[in-house]
């Protein structure tokens, strides 16, 4: 994993590849670092009308894959990435970010769901998503739950900055003490 970052923080871009995630959340949320996932579920009224007709889910990702479209289109973090992170003055999608090449923030445009924010960059992103409204979040560390309360004030919390932990709008837990995979509606 280690290299694949390291190439993409250089600007390198791979064949687009869609799949089940579900494993890494599962992954995520055991971490003893913590995480805040963020969910939103799309309005109707927002889907584009295109192609794929007015589907904002799984059925548009679903006909972009098994229509072979995926094949035409790229992995990478965004064009700013490299330069941001890293000093790195390239990006393999500077002339076709969001156009062919996405990552997991922006591909879903590509289908006609709509995104909150089109850079990609996940440290502007989710604090936007999170600010939508209906979206929510929730907070894991170590396999729980944690209460908003415990969340904010939790220290050592990665990849959260802090603009996210004030977009978001958590419901607390209630009967779940564990988060295991048979825990998790899915």
């Amino acid at each position: 994993m280690g290299k694949l970052i390291g190439k993409l923080l250089h600007g390198e871009a791979f064949p687009g590849k869609v799949g089940n995630d579900k494993e890494h959340f599962l992954e995520a949320i055991q971490s003893e670092f913590g995480y805040i996932l963020v969910f939103w579920d799309v309005p109707q009224h927002l889907c584009s009308n295109n192609e794929y007709g007015q589907d904002c889910g799984l059925k548009a990702v679903l006909r972009d894959f098994y229509s072979e479209r995926i094949r035409d289109k790229s992995y990478a973090f965004p064009p700013s990435a490299p330069r941001e992170l890293t000093g790195v003055n390239y990006s393999a999608c500077d002339e076709n970010w969001g156009r062919s090449c996405f990552n997991c923030g922006t591909y879903p445009a590509s289908v006609g769901v709509p995104i909150p924010e089109e850079s990609g960059m996940l440290d502007r992103y989710l604090p936007k998503m999170a600010s939508l409204p209906g979206a929510f979040c929730r907070c894991y560390k170590a396999g729980e739950w944690l209460s908003s309360e415990s969340c904010l004030a939790s220290s050592g919390m990665i990849h959260q900055p802090e603009k996210l932990k004030t977009s978001c709008k958590f419901e607390n837990p209630t009967e779940i003490n564990n988060c295991n995979e048979e825990s998790i509606e899915w």
